[in-house]
């Protein structure tokens, strides 16, 4: 009986990306809502072109030993010329048996951190561009969502803030007779 036992039960089931990934939202989520200063300053494309800008990226991102923020950034500058003429071409040549997950990934890095803001990207600590591509849309749209309300809450203090910075100064314009 012990050794039927041991034949009928079945080894643990492994778990695909997308699902290791979406443990992992909650962490991903608190980045998003992470809101640190930061002197750091967004990286830049080397080149005079859009192709050999492109081409900076691919190379960069080609690198073993980058650093997984700095990754990221190229991702999002990647991203940002994903509506150029080159875009596919180029990064096909670079990546042609990665080229879906590193256009997926820059689209989605471009979009959700155009949302959150660039200040967010130079801080994120989670989230990468493997995840991002591999992820559920579901998941993808939870973190973009997430990314509008903190953009929104962020704008709203802003907002506040002016609206009290100006009342009280108006408030001294009258107190001195201005």
């Amino acid at each position: 009986m012990k050794k039927y036992l041991e034949r009928s039960a079945s080894p643990p089931r492994r778990l695909t990306d997308a699902q290791r990934i979406h443990s992992k939202i909650p962490k991903f989520l608190e980045d998003l809502q992470r809101r640190e200063e930061t002197t750091l300053q967004l990286e830049e494309a080397i080149g005079n072109t859009c192709p050999e800008q492109i081409r900076f990226l691919c190379e960069s991102l080609g690198q073993t030993d980058l650093n997984p923020n700095i990754s990221l950034q190229y991702y999002y500058l990647l991203g940002e010329k994903s509506n150029e003429e080159c875009w596919e071409f180029e990064i096909q040549g670079k990546f042609p048996t990665k080229f879906r997950n590193v256009q997926k990934a820059a689209q989605l890095i471009y979009n959700l951190y155009t949302c959150r803001g660039l200040t967010n990207l130079l801080v994120t600590q989670t989230i990468t561009p493997n995840a991002l591509a591999r992820m559920y849309d579901e998941d993808f749209n939870l973190l973009l969502h997430e990314a509008r309300t903190q953009k929104f809450q962020e704008n709203a203090e802003l907002i506040y803030l002016y609206d009290t910075f100006a009342g009280a100064q108006e408030q001294e314009w009258e107190y001195v007779g201005i």
